[in-house]
C-alpha cells in the first residue's frame, strides 16, 4: 500500500512518471466559466467517471505530470480507501490570481460527503487556468505549473527517500517525497505528541511545514510526504524530514525515543 502524508493525512495510491511523460493530445472541446469547469469536474468524480474528468477537465500542464491511467488509478483508490463518499459540490467564488503570466483563477466552494449515513461538508479550493492555445478553462491540479524531479541515492535497505519532486505552484512551492520502507521494522513519521515537520532550505533560509498528525509506515509500504510553501520562489537545495520514530509491538511510536532526522541534498535533476 502507498500512503500519502499531507495536511489531511489522506491514504492514496499514486505513481507519477516524469521520465518520458508527455501531455495528452486529447483536449475535448468543453467550454465554460471557471466555476462551471470545477463543477463539471467534481460531478465526474462523484459519478466515478474518471476518464471524462481527465480528458475534458484537466489542463495540459496537469496531464504532463500524470497520465490518464495514473489519474484513474489514483482517483479510484482514493474512493476505495476513503471512508467518505463524495455526494455533491457547491462552488462559491472565483478569484483572479494576480502576479502570474497566465490567467489563473482560485475557485472556492463546499464538498458534501456521506460518512456512515451522516452528511458532512468540507471547504475546498481548486485552481483553473485559461489555456493559451485553446482559450478553454481547465483544472490545474494542486496549482502546479512545473516540476523538478530528483532521484535519490543512499541506503535502500531501510526507510529511505526514493525520489523527490519540487513543484512550482501558483502560490509558491510544493515538495513531495516518496519514502519507501524496505526494512522489516515499522516506522512512524511523527507521533501523537510530536507531529512531523518537513523543512526546505532555499537561498540559505529554512521554511517549515508542520503536519497535523502522524503516519505509520509498515514494511513494504511507501509514504508520500507533501509540504506546501506559499510565497517561496527560490530554488530548494535541501529537505529535512524530522520526527521519524521506531514502532513497538503495539504498533505505536516508541515514546522514549527522541526520533531521527532525514536530510536530503537536492543536486541532480532527472531528465
Amino acid at each position: 500500500m502507498l500512503r500519502k502524508l499531507s495536511a489531511l493525512m489522506l491514504a492514496v495510491i499514486t505513481a507519477f512518471a516524469f521520465t518520458g511523460c508527455k501531455a495528452s493530445s486529447k483536449d475535448e472541446a468543453v467550454s465554460g466559466t471557471p466555476e462551471e469547469i470545477v463543477t463539471g469536474y467534481y460531478n465526474c468524480l462523484i459519478n466515478e467517471n474518471y476518464t471524462t474528468a481527465y480528458e475534458k477537465y484537466l489542463s495540459q500542464i496537469s496531464k504532463a505530470f500524470e497520465t490518464k491511467e495514473q489519474f484513474e488509478l489514483r482517483m479510484s483508490q482514493n474512493a476505495f480507501l476513503d471512508e467518505k463518499k463524495l455526494k455533491d459540490v457547491y462552488v462559491n467564488d472565483a478569484e483572479l490570481v494576480t502576479g502570474t503570466d497566465d490567467v489563473i483563477y482560485k475557485i472556492s466552494g463546499i464538498l458534501k460527503y456521506d460518512l456512515n449515513g451522516k452528511e458532512i461538508t468540507e471547504d475546498f479550493y481548486e485552481y483553473v487556468i485559461t489555456q493559451k492555445k485553446t482559450g478553454f478553462n481547465r483544472i490545474l491540479i494542486n496549482g502546479a505549473l512545473s516540476a523538478k524531479p530528483y532521484e535519490m541515492s543512499g541506503d535502500k535497505k531501510t526507510l529511505h527517500a526514493e525520489s523527490v519532486v519540487i513543484y512550482n505552484t501558483v502560490e509558491g512551492k510544493r515538495a513531495e517525497i516518496k519514502m519507501v520502507n524496505n526494512d522489516y521494522a515499522y516506522y512512524s513519521i511523527g507521533k501523537e505528541s510530536v507531529p512531523p515537520m518537513l523543512e526546505v532550505v532555499s537561498d540559505g533560509k529554512t521554511y517549515a511545514y508542520k503536519f497535523s498528525s502522524y503516519s505509520v509506515v509498515e514494511p513494504g509500504e511507501t509514504a508520500v510526504i507533501v509540504g506546501e510553501y506559499k510565497g517561496l520562489s527560490g530554488d530548494v537545495s535541501k529537505i529535512v524530514l524530522s520526527c521519524i520514530y521506531p514502532v513497538g509491538q503495539d504498533r505505536k511510536p516508541v515514546e522514549s525515543d527522541n526520533g531521527s532526522i532525514y536530510s536530503l541534498t537536492l543536486e541532480k535533476k532527472t531528465n
